[in-house]
């Protein structure tokens, strides 16, 4: 038998994600949904509104800001359990990203070739690896971790009562992303060891819309990036612009809910702009949804 043929005007019916969150062209399932792969290609003025997953690199190019390969990775393989979920009523949501590396820096413009097939499904959870590729060469590998809940569960979920945030100090974004792509609005603290930070996921941003249409939540791989961006800044803080690095971090609300938890986070930092080099592996527990407030706690691993 064939493989199906997903094209992205159809990738709706298998996935909740709309607009540029949407973010391969075509997908292709295996007859036996064991494996999958996806071609993506982001042009300048993407008329799907792709065209933010960018960071700069210190040679002035555009090449895409490593958390964002995870999500690729993931929807290349969220297909694959679409067919199950669906007769729970369910829909996939991330509960762990693992082994994560990028050995190579992904031009943003160039032809992502994605690959992925299922290694355990067992209680709830389905897990599969995956790759990217561009002309032969990986750019990106991972571990993902998949359990599911019930969209009218996420539809109906309300944000819960929270304790404002101190201002703190306002931070600017980072001038080698596009703005909205910077996790962290405010330093709370820094004690020379962690540094706190906080954010707001705001109401108008980019994301709302497509992750998901009818029950907003904040992605999962821009708290990794929340992390990263906290880490960018301690190691700024501490007069470092270059070499590689390697940290933690945590996403909790103001009672001390953790949201998620990242360990083993390598950056490479060249002219003060970051790259993920590698992920041990981040764990995602609560939902965010816009408007809720975030606090950031980075530091160093020894």
């Amino acid at each position: 038998m064939s493989d199906i043929v997903i094209p992205h005007t159809q990738l709706v019916d298998y996935i909740p994600h709309r607009g540029p969150n949407l973010m391969p062209d075509t997908v292709w399932l295996a007859p036996d949904l064991q494996s999958s792969r996806s071609e993506t290609t982001i042009l300048p003025d993407d008329p799907r509104g792709r065209d933010c997953f960018w960071r700069l690199g210190a040679d002035g190019m555009r090449y895409w800001n490593e958390p964002f390969l995870g999500e690729l990775v993931a929807l290349t393989g969220v297909p694959m359990l679409t067919e199950a979920l669906n007769k729970e009523g369910k829909v996939a949501v991330f509960s762990a990203i693992s082994k994560a590396e990028a050995p190579l820096p992904a031009p943003f413009h160039a032809t992502l070739l994605g690959q992925a097939y299922i290694t355990r499904s067992r209680s709830g959870f389905s897990q599969f690896n995956a790759t990217l590729s561009v002309d032969g060469e990986v750019v990106y590998r991972a571990e993902v971790m998949s359990g599911s809940a019930a969209m009218a569960d996420i539809v109906g979920g309300e944000r819960s009562a929270q304790s404002p945030l101190a201002a703190g100090e306002a931070l600017a974004p980072f001038p080698w992303k596009p703005s909205a792509m910077t996790f962290i609005d405010r330093i709370l603290s820094d004690d020379g060891k962690t540094l706190s930070l906080g954010y707001r996921y705001p109401e108008t941003h980019p994301f709302v819309p497509g992750h998901f249409p009818e029950g907003p939540l904040m992605m999962g791989v821009t708290q990794w990036m929340a992390v990263a961006d906290g880490l960018s800044l301690l190691l700024q803080r501490r007069g470092q612009s270059s070499g590689e690095f390697c940290g933690q971090g945590s996403l909790t609300r103001a009672d001390g809910t953790e949201v998620a938890s990242a360990r083993g986070l390598r950056l490479q930092l060249d002219q003060g702009i970051a790259r993920c080099l590698e992920l041990r592996r981040i764990m995602f527990r609560e939902v965010v949804r816009p408007g809720d407030e975030l606090i950031i706690n980075v530091s160093l691993e020894d």
